[in-house]
C-alpha cells in the first residue's frame, strides 16, 4: 500500500486573538460595566432622595400655610368679636384698628 504524500501547510499566518488578549478585554468590559452600574446606581439613589427631600419641602409648605391660615382666621374673627361686643355693631377690621 501506498500511503500518501504529506502536504505541506502554508507558512502565512493568520490574523487572530490569543487567548491573553481575549481574557484581558473581558476582564476590561468587566471593569467599566461595574463603574457604569456603580454610576447609574447612586445618580438612581440621590435623585430618589433629592425628590423626597422635595416632597417634604412641599408638605411642610402646605401645612405651614394651613396654620398661617388658621391663625389669621381666629385673629380676624376674635378682634370681630370684641367689636361687636363693645359697640354691637361690626366694624371692619380696619376700621376697628384705628
Amino acid at each position: 500500500m501506498r500511503s500518501k504524500p504529506l502536504t505541506v501547510l502554508p507558512t502565512t499566518r493568520q490574523a487572530a486573538y490569543t487567548l491573553f488578549e481575549i481574557m484581558l478585554s473581558l476582564a476590561l468590559i468587566l471593569v467599566l460595566m461595574t463603574l457604569i452600574g456603580t454610576a447609574i446606581n447612586t445618580h438612581l439613589r440621590n435623585q430618589f432622595f433629592d425628590r423626597l427631600q422635595v416632597e417634604e419641602s412641599r408638605l411642610a409648605l402646605t401645612l405651614l400655610n394651613k396654620i398661617a391660615d388658621d391663625i389669621r382666621h381666629v385673629f380676624l374673627n376674635s378682634e370681630q368679636d370684641e367689636n361687636t361686643a363693645s359697640n354691637g355693631s361690626v366694624l371692619p377690621v380696619t376700621q376697628a384698628m384705628k
